[in-house]
């Protein structure tokens, strides 16, 4: 399944491999950035790993070809966006939150093997609001055991920023529901919010932070596209009358479209190992643009 995944991956992005994407949101709540990869006035120097940390919108999933799901997370693709020499650790886990997460084998695998210089990016929301034991309380502060900050910030950044390594946060992306032709509710955008304030947080703390705004940036794109263009973008769960569309996770294009988004804003950071990517994958956010991408998979069974 991986092999059919790699496959898709390629055909997308040698299909669209032309195109510039001209959005950009993010932030750097950072002490003395250095973009040359040289190590800064306060000791960082930057390895060349990424790691990515978060639910089901970014974890690996297998594509069942024969029920036809086509559930893929941008961590899956992550890695053939970046340059050859940069390497991407999913350690992304569906359905966990930012607290759940913690209680887990893999986090512990993850803060033992993290490494001076390592990049990680976090991102978790979608089920931070969802019933015990997996809710955090969006409006809680740093210090309140049982926030969100609190675990964004005791259990990712302060541990991570203590073993040398450097934390991206990235807030969640919006789902795909609308309201006649604007974008719908979204509930865990309270989430998104608070991240963003941490980040803030964080750099009056001192701390090198880096933020990315994905709740936003989504939210923009869906609301220019509207809600039949950006259906693309999502799996469909179920085959005939029985087909649904999953209004949380992405298609093997959505994926990509995720990801290239991602190694996008990590240029934009002046992460330098992603910085001069020449590979990276970079989608227009254009209608007409996306359609005709679309419209040159469908031989492949695209849905």
């Amino acid at each position: 399944m991986r092999k059919s995944l790699k496959k898709i991956v390629s055909i997308i992005m040698a299909a669209s491999i032309s195109l510039t994407l001209m959005v950009t949101n993010v932030n750097v709540f950072a002490d003395n950035k250095d973009n040359d990869g040289a190590a800064s006035s306060n000791g960082f120097k930057e390895s060349k790993n990424i790691w990515v940390i978060g639910d089901s919108i970014a974890s690996d999933h297998d594509i069942d070809e024969a029920n036809e799901v086509q559930i893929t997370g941008w961590g899956n693709v992550l890695q053939q966006i970046v340059p050859d020499d940069v390497t991407i650790i999913n350690k992304a886990r569906s359905g966990r939150s930012s607290k759940s997460y913690t209680s887990e084998q893999v986090y512990r695998e993850v803060m033992k093997n993290i490494k001076e210089g390592d990049y990680v990016i976090v991102q978790f929301g979608h089920n931070d609001e969802k019933e015990a034991p997996r809710f955090t309380d969006p409006k809680g502060d740093s210090a309140s055991e049982g926030s969100y900050k609190f675990y964004l910030k005791t259990k990712f950044i302060d541990p991570v920023y203590e073993k040398g390594g450097r934390i991206i946060l990235a807030s969640s992306v919006v789902r795909h529901l609308f309201d006649g032709d604007k974008l719908g509710e979204q509930t865990h955008g309270v989430y998104a919010q608070a991240m963003k304030e941490l980040a803030e947080e964080c750099k009056n703390d001192g701390k090198e932070i880096y933020f990315i705004d994905t709740f936003k940036l989504t939210g923009d794109i869906y609301s220019r596209l509207g809600d039949e263009n950006t259906k693309k973008l999502h799996a469909v769960i179920g085959k005939g009358a029985d087909a649904k569309l999953d209004d949380t996770h992405y298609s093997p294009y959505g994926a990509v479209y995720m990801a290239s988004l991602i190694g996008q804003q990590l240029k934009e950071l002046g992460i330098p190992c992603v910085k001069d990517a020449e590979k990276a994958w970079l989608i227009q956010d254009d209608i007409e643009q996306l359609n005709e991408t679309r419209a040159s998979l469908e031989k492949f069974n695209w849905r």
